[in-house]
């Protein structure tokens, strides 16, 4: 797998925990009667701990995980990244 991301410029685990913050981008903009939480978005997506997620999304999407599932950081519907690159620490 590693070889065959050599020429991307990504690596296989930065595109893994990119896909795993769009579909909790995508899971927190769902509207429904029972909104999951922060952090039950975070950890059904395996991150250890909110503060990591919250950091993490805000790397990739410019906004905080609450800022994105109430609409006021001004995020479209659209829950592709806008900011990623890669830098999460």
């Amino acid at each position: 797998m590693h070889r065959l991301f050599e020429g991307e410029g990504v690596t296989v685990s930065r595109l893994i925990q990119q896909r795993r913050v769009e579909a909790c981008g995508r899971e927190l903009k769902r509207r429904s009667r029972v909104a999951p939480t922060i952090s039950a978005v975070a950890r059904r997506w395996g991150f250890p701990s909110p503060a990591h997620f919250s950091r993490t999304f805000k790397a990739v999407y410019g906004v905080t995980p609450r800022e994105w599932a109430t609409g006021s950081g001004g995020a479209g519907d659209d829950p592709a990244p806008t900011g990623w690159d890669g830098a999460v620490r």
